[in-house]
């Protein structure tokens, strides 16, 4: 599954989700409108009241190796 969201905060950041197999794993990579390439690895969580909610476990920059791979894939 992939989706492309803007976020409306600030900076805005351009994502995409993919969805790492069967697991509530997610990996959401973006580019902040400094230019800025992130990766944020996190997981869904499914029991309310949080249902659907996505938790990022970490935020980096990404190395120029992955940039290229991600944007060859979006």
């Amino acid at each position: 599954m992939h989706e492309v969201l803007e976020n409306t905060d600030f900076p805005p950041l351009w994502v995409r989700t993919k969805s790492l197999g069967r697991s509530p794993a997610y990996l959401v990579y973006g580019r902040t409108a400094e230019g800025r390439y992130l990766l944020i690895p996190g997981i869904v969580l499914s029991e309310p009241p949080l249902k659907n909610m996505f938790m990022p476990v970490t935020v980096r920059e990404m190395t120029a190796k992955e940039r290229d791979y991600y944007l060859k894939h979006i």
